[in-house]
């Protein structure tokens, strides 16, 4: 990946990440995994050990359409 892509990823990233903790509440998947360093994987792998659901908005699976922000069914 060269600088430019590089930067044009993280500014796409930077604007996602803030679109969604401004919108979402604490139990959706983007709020749950927002920062590497903070993420639970107790918490998390049983919102998603069989996923129905995707996200629109960042790509992330759930069980439930509840922890998405913008869930679509996969099949």
């Amino acid at each position: 990946m060269t600088k430019g892509s590089m930067e044009f990823f993280n500014q796409r990233v930077a604007k996602n990440m803030t679109k969604h903790t401004k919108c979402c509440a604490t139990e959706k998947m983007c709020s749950l995994t927002c920062c590497a360093c903070t993420i639970d994987l107790k918490a998390i792998k049983p919102l998603v050990n069989a996923p129905k659901f995707i996200c629109q908005a960042c790509g992330r699976v759930a069980n439930k359409r509840t922890n998405l922000c913008k869930p679509v069914l996969l099949s």
